[in-house]
């Protein structure tokens, strides 16, 4: 077995310990030339495919690139010590489903597909509807003065407070598309979904938004 595969094999026997421990255990040792070595700027789909055929050195390329908007995904909705256990088992995921993984489907989709169905089975497990949505920190020496960081923060708080008021279809289509950036096609794919029904629980949901947001406005 390569050694590349090795690294990701120990990763699905033990289970990732978080950002540190994927980073020391993952990253391949002794290996030459790798496709993540050649091509800095490869595709998140080449990727995938050489991480599928055992090149630990694409995974790390592709954590890197992934990690913080999948993790942001799932603390938007869930407490710090439930998004970290959740993000563990979402990568946990991403190597066992990495065989079946066709090159010609993009991965964004194919990652929030099972990152929207682990949280969809956290909140059946809990039986109840997700936390309210946390607000983002603010970046450390972020730009601009701490007024215009603060309005903005409170701007952003108000957005998620409604978004949490919103029925679950419409809720985790504009946190696709909205936080996510996916297009409809790709939020469709995500959720296995029409593109029609997707654009139109969006269309509902953000006429719903607005509504929200201009009954709290002063």
């Amino acid at each position: 077995m390569p050694a590349g595969e090795n690294g990701c094999a120990e990763v699905a026997r033990n289970g990732p310990g978080g950002p540190a421990y994927l980073e020391l255990n993952v990253r391949p040792k002794g290996r030459g030339d790798t496709l993540a070595q050649r091509e800095g700027a490869a595709s998140d789909e080449a990727l995938m495919d050489a991480y599928a055929r055992g090149d630990a050195a694409a995974f790390q390329v592709l954590y890197d690139r992934w990690r913080d908007r999948l993790f942001g995904y799932l603390a938007r909705v869930f407490d710090p010590a439930t998004a970290e256990e959740l993000f563990q088992t979402l990568w946990m995921r991403i190597h066992g489903a990495r065989g079946g993984y066709d090159r010609a489907r993009a991965v964004a989709p194919w990652l929030f597909a099972i990152a929207a169905n682990l949280r969809r089975e956290e909140w059946r497990r809990r039986s109840r509807r997700p936390e309210e949505p946390r607000p983002d920190v603010v970046p450390a020496g972020s730009t601009g003065s701490v007024e215009d960081s603060l309005l903005a923060a409170e701007r952003d708080r108000a957005v998620r407070s409604a978004l949490a008021a919103l029925p679950e279809t419409q809720r985790e289509v504009i946190e696709l598309h909205r936080f996510e950036h996916l297009s409809f096609p790709e939020i469709a794919e995500a959720l296995g979904e029409g593109v029609e029904a997707v654009k139109s629980r969006a269309f509902r949901g953000y006429k719903a938004l607005r509504t929200m947001l201009m009954e709290i406005q002063p």
